[in-house]
């Protein structure tokens, strides 16, 4: 894979239920959604299991993977404590930016605490979205498409 392919790739990171499937299904880069169970590379996405992240011992796996995409999203489920090391975003080559989903079933306070913790782990921008009702798909769409250069275009 040259680089140029794998700048325009989009990974999705986060602990087991975050959503990381259901948000890649909300954005059109997938049709069905299943428990994912290994690394996934799709032309334009790599999915990953949440155990990656659940698990101090695959954090390698993790972030081989996220340094063959050109943005990375750090998920977290306002519903669940995340588990991101501080400044993770360090050792990752492309641009991460933080997501916080499932914002149709939390409080603000549920919300407030899942930003800070994706801005734990070096998030430097954090979107809120739902993938069940689509609040905040577009603006989260338009700015991969932003970054990655088109991959909606």
């Amino acid at each position: 894979m040259g680089y140029l392919s794998a700048n325009r790739k989009l990974m999705v990171a986060g602990p087991t239920r975050a959503g990381k499937s259901t948000l890649l299904r909300a954005l059109g880069y997938i049709d069905g959604v299943n428990k994912t169970q290994m690394v996934v590379h799709g032309d334009y996405f790599i999915d990953t299991p949440g155990e990656l992240l659940n698990h101090l011992y695959l954090y390698r796996s993790l972030l081989q993977n996220a340094n063959k995409a050109g943005l990375v999203l750090f998920l977290a489920d306002p519903t669940q404590m995340s588990r991101y090391p501080p400044k993770f975003n360090t050792a990752i080559q492309g641009r991460v930016l933080g997501v916080v989903t499932k914002i149709d079933i939390a409080t603000e306070s549920m919300k407030e605490r899942s930003k800070r913790e994706v801005e734990f782990a070096g998030a430097g921008e954090v979107m809120f979205c739902s993938s069940l009702t689509g609040e905040g798909i577009p603006e989260l769409r338009e700015k991969i498409d932003n970054v990655l250069g088109g991959v909606f275009s």
